[in-house]
Order: C-alpha cells, then structure tokens, then sequence
C-alpha cells in the first residue's frame, strides 16, 4: 500500500472474512510471502519494500497477530522474493532479486525467525524474476534468475 503498510484479514472456518489489521512495514511493499520462519507452527509474514531496499519480518503467535521481528537491507530495487530451505538446515531462507544492483541476494534463516546472513551473487543485467527446483537432479534446490535487461539469463546450481 502507498502508506507503507500490509492489511491481514482473518479468514473463518466458514471461509468468510472476519476482521482487517494493518501493519507498518516500511516503504514501497512490493511482494509479501508466509512461512514458518520460527519453526512455531503459525504462519509468518516477509514483505519486501522495493523503496526502501529491504525485508521486513512480521513473526505470528498464537493470537493471530503479528509482531515486528526485524527487517534486513537487501539491495537496491528489489522486486521479486521466494522461500524455500535452501541449505537443507531445516530452516527457511529467503531469495530476493535486487534489480538495481544486478544480483540476488541469499538470506539465510535461523530458528529464530531471523536473517542474519546474506551471500550475494551477481546475475546478469536487470534481473527480474527468480524460481527454484532440482535442475540438475542431485537433490539440492537450484536458483534460475530471469534478466530483462539482456538476452541473458543465469542458473545457480547447487
């Protein structure tokens, strides 16, 4: 939303919606994604703010409400975010394509909901879109990277 803000809505067993909370969560969200990133068995938030550069971590608990737990600096322009257990630690990671500085950046996650390391790989000239899958069939998940700026498209492979 233009003020910076994500609106949750409560969806009842009857599938009807109950009630609206909005959330401050930086500058120009772009894409939002849930997972367990505490490992607490409720569904937690990751909104990427394209104007800001970066992502802002909003943990659930049990209540359904939702509490800020941190954000981290990704880059410039960021447009595009996935989730998956990258390193096979059990834990969430996050993918962010950072279309401004021409890479990706690889966030890995901690039990905490947290994180704290990112590895950057450059991938071609306006990168726009990233996705994963076992490419190469060795039971590790692989990075594809979609460039716009050129005819160029990268693969990382694990």
């Amino acid at each position: 939303q233009d003020d910076g803000t994500i609106s949750v809505l409560n969806v009842n067993e009857d599938g009807t919606l109950d009630f609206l909370i909005d959330y401050t969560v930086g500058y120009g969200p772009i894409s939002a994604l849930c997972g367990y990133f505490d490992n607490n068995s409720v569904i937690d938030v990751a909104v990427l703010n394209n104007l800001d550069g970066n992502v802002f971590i909003l943990l659930n608990f049990q209540d359904d409400t939702f509490e800020y737990e941190d954000w981290v600096f990704v880059g410039t322009d960021p447009i595009a975010m996935i989730s998956a257990d990258f390193n096979n630690d059990l834990k969430l990671d996050l993918v962010v394509v950072n279309q401004g500085d021409n890479n990706i950046g690889v966030l890995i996650g901690n039990v905490d909901g947290g994180f704290p390391t990112q590895v950057i790989y450059d991938v071609g000239n306006q990168p726009t879109f990233v996705v994963s899958g076992d490419f190469n069939n060795d039971k590790k998940l692989d990075l594809a990277v979609s460039n716009s700026g050129s005819s160029f498209h990268s693969l990382l492979v694990s």
